[in-house]
């Protein structure tokens, strides 16, 4: 897996949640065709989970606790994938514009205050803009047309060449 498939698996999850695994195969196997690359559902799945186990904790994860869940669980809530998404993003394509580091130190050389921050990257913002449109258009029952995918997936392929494939 490349940083950009990560970052458009990310994506496609934080929008379409856990059933996005069709979506995402299709969209990532039409963007990578060129790359004769195919990613099966679960294999978006298990790739997710992998991200999850990596940065879950770090990012604000919890333990979903309860009756049946196993100890050391992570609860997946939206913001928990948003701030996925907006961790791979960065750690694949560089911070976006915005916020940068908080103000210098404060009186008397006091500590400078923690950072904030970056945003997400502009390719990412097109990409999610590009996945809430088709979104939108498919209707209620999210049925995804192979016209509707194709504009995610012209989408991915502009992610991917500005990255340079990554």
């Amino acid at each position: 897996w490349k940083g950009g498939e990560d970052v458009v698996l990310c994506a496609l999850v934080n929008e379409f949640g856990g059933g996005a695994w069709n979506v995402a195969s299709s969209a990532l196997s039409a963007a990578r065709s060129i790359d004769n690359v195919h990613r099966a559902p679960i294999a978006c799945k298990d790739r997710f989970r992998r991200l999850l186990a990596t940065h879950g904790r770090a990012l604000g994860g919890v333990d979903a606790g309860g009756v049946g869940a196993a100890p050391g669980t992570l609860r997946v809530t939206p913001e928990l994938t948003r701030a996925l998404l907006r961790k791979v993003a960065r750690e694949s394509l560089g911070p976006g514009p915005g916020p940068g580091p908080g103000p210098g130190p404060g009186p008397e050389g006091a500590a400078a205050s923690e950072e904030e921050p970056p945003a997400t990257p502009p390719a990412v913002v097109r990409l999610r803009g590009a996945v809430q449109a088709v979104r939108a258009r498919a209707g209620p029952g999210g049925a995804m047309t192979a016209e509707l995918t194709s504009e995610v997936v012209a989408e991915i392929r502009a992610l991917f060449e500005a990255t340079g494939g990554a």
